[in-house]
C-alpha cells in the first residue's frame, strides 16, 4: 500500500528515523530490501511473534513497536507515549474511545518472558497477555 506514492513501510521508517537510534522492520519476508530487516523467529502469523522477535533482537530496555498498517503515526504521539514510561511499567499504549492499540506501543523487555511463554503455548491473544500485565494506557 502507498500514501502519496510512498509505501507504508517507507512512510513509517521516514517518520521514526529522526526519533530513534535504530529503526528495523520485522517480518516473514524482506520486501523492502533497502531498509534494515529482522526475520521473525516463528512461522505463525501474529503480532506477538513480531513483538517477541523485536524485543529479543534489541539491546534497548524500551522499544517502540508499530505495525505496518499504521503509517500515519506522528512524532507527537510517540513523544506523548514516552512521557508515561516508568520503571514499573512494561507496556505503554495509546487508547482512543476505550480501544487499545497494542501494535503502536512502547514495550519494555520485562514483558518478553510473558510473550515468549504465550508463543510456546500457542496463545496468540496479545490483548489477553497485556491486560494481565497492567499496561499504561495513554
Amino acid at each position: 500500500m502507498k500514501i502519496e506514492g510512498i509505501t507504508f513501510v517507507d512512510h513509517i521508517h521516514q517518520t521514526l528515523q529522526p526519533a530513534f537510534d535504530f529503526v528495523y522492520q520485522v517480518g516473514k519476508d524482506n520486501n523492502h530490501t533497502h531498509l534494515p530487516f529482522i526475520k521473525d523467529n516463528v512461522l505463525v502469523q501474529c503480532a506477538i511473534d513480531g513483538i517477541v522477535t523485536a524485543l529479543q533482537y534489541s539491546d534497548s530496555n524500551w522499544n517502540f513497536i508499530i505495525s505496518v498498517d499504521m503509517p500515519l503515526i506522528s512524532i507527537e504521539l510517540i513523544n506523548e507515549l514516552k512521557l508515561h514510561i516508568t520503571k514499573d511499567s512494561s507496556v505503554i499504549l495509546p487508547t482512543l474511545d476505550g480501544k487499545w492499540f497494542p501494535t503502536c506501543a512502547f514495550y519494555n523487555k520485562s514483558i518478553l518472558p510473558v510473550l515468549e511463554f504465550a508463543l510456546v503455548h500457542k496463545n496468540f491473544r496479545l490483548m489477553y497477555h497485556l491486560k494481565k500485565n497492567d499496561p499504561v494506557q495513554v
